[in-house]
């Protein structure tokens, strides 16, 4: 997706982005679009997952590849589990755009599924880190 909007300057009061960053090429540059066409005295809204999220999921991943000898595939899965930024990386791209007041809030939670295929066909996998996933096993 390019971070190019297609909006005018200081348009909006208020931008939501709702874990679709992490979709864009490149999101320092998404965030100084979403800064551009909010209002001065807007609000710009992320929410994101940072490093840490989806642990157990990736530890499940990591155990099955090392168990079926994949082992060429955990660097790479290491490296998708390292693209999520921390908390103060994503703190750095807000200030980099110029954003003030700025503020991380973190919120853990669980899920509980009673499959895998519940859990492969949730949204929050599905359409969040299953694409990632799947390129890291390139089948």
């Amino acid at each position: 997706m390019s971070a190019k909007l297609s909006f005018a300057k200081d348009v909006y009061d208020l931008v939501i982005a709702n874990d679709c960053l992490w979709t864009m090429e490149d999101p320092p540059v998404s965030i100084a679009e979403f800064a551009r066409v909010c209002r001065p005295g807007g609000r710009v809204v992320v929410t994101m997952p940072l490093r840490g999220s989806f642990r157990e999921l990736y530890d499940i991943y990591r155990e099955v590849l090392t168990k079926h000898d994949y082992l060429d595939m955990l660097q790479k899965l290491d490296d998708d589990e390292r693209s999520f930024p921390t908390a103060e990386e994503a703190t750095g791209w807000f200030e980099q755009a110029g954003l003030g007041e700025l503020g991380v809030e973190v919120d853990e939670f669980e899920l509980l599924f009673r499959s895998a295929r519940e859990l492969f066909f949730a949204p929050v996998i599905e359409f969040g880190p299953l694409p990632q996933w799947k390129e890291v096993a390139a089948r």
